[in-house]
């Protein structure tokens, strides 16, 4: 993979990482001390909101920019997911909205035309662009997902940014990748993955959280690239419509 990488780094987090009154709140500003340029918090799952994403989202704000995340469950309605997301997060929009693909269990809404439905519907419902709707997977779980796929179906995705996961192998550190061992998985290009998450080092304490760990993220780009990316999203015209 060729990664432009100005060490640009984020964090993302859920209830694991600090879910009051039951574990400390995470300290946003300690996480940017750190060195954390942005994070992604998780908006929830099924058919229900993160319990401590009220309190992260806006603990967060004017802290370090911030995206969200919706972790995509094979065991309920695909539209049903993107309404609770959207019915979520939009009342305060920042940065890009993620669909978390990487659940393992077997259910009735796996595969990739139920992904679409998702991101169809989550498009309608925001107004949002495509540019402002992203994919987080790995890449054997996306292959999997797509294996009955045509290439014309494939190629849809290709308008969504990526956030792939790579862990490396079991040596890797993923403070420093081997951005030249990981392949992103096709639809997309190099230039397509706009995130990337290299693991969860041992750094949670240090930088504000609950948890020992904490998900690591670099951002494929230079700074300019990123303030355009995370800027909040003021500028585009948000209203609901009927599904």
């Amino acid at each position: 993979m060729i990664f432009n990488n100005h060490a640009i780094i984020g964090a993302d987090i859920s209830f694991y990482q600090g879910y009051p009154p039951h574990f400390p709140t995470v300290d946003f500003r300690k996480m940017r001390d750190y060195g954390f340029d942005f994070v992604i918090i998780k908006a929830g799952q099924r058919s229900y909101e993160d319990p401590a994403f009220v309190y992260n989202w806006k603990a967060a704000k004017g802290i370090l920019p911030r995206s969200s995340y919706w972790y995509y469950d094979n065991r309920y309605s695909a539209i049903a997911q993107a309404k609770k997301y959207w019915d979520t997060i939009k009342h305060d929009l920042e940065g890009i909205c993620w669909l978390d693909l990487e659940d393992r269990n077997i259910g009735d809404y796996t595969g990739w035309y139920f992904w679409y439905d998702f991101l169809a519907t989550f498009k309608l419902l925001s107004g949002l662009p495509d540019e402002r709707i992203g994919i987080y997977t790995a890449f054997y779980y996306w292959l999997d997902g797509m294996a009955r796929a045509n290439l014309s179906q494939r190629e849809y995705f290709k308008k969504h940014p990526l956030w792939l996961a790579n862990y490396g192998n079991k040596y890797s550190n993923p403070l420093y990748p081997e951005f030249e061992n990981i392949v992103v998985p096709r639809p997309w290009d190099d230039a397509d993955c706009l995130i990337l998450q290299t693991g969860t080092p041992i750094i949670g304490i240090e930088s504000g959280v609950a948890s020992y760990e904490i998900d690591y993220n670099f951002f494929n780009g230079d700074r300019d690239k990123f303030n355009s990316v995370f800027k909040q999203v003021a500028d585009v015209n948000i209203f609901i419509r009927s599904a």
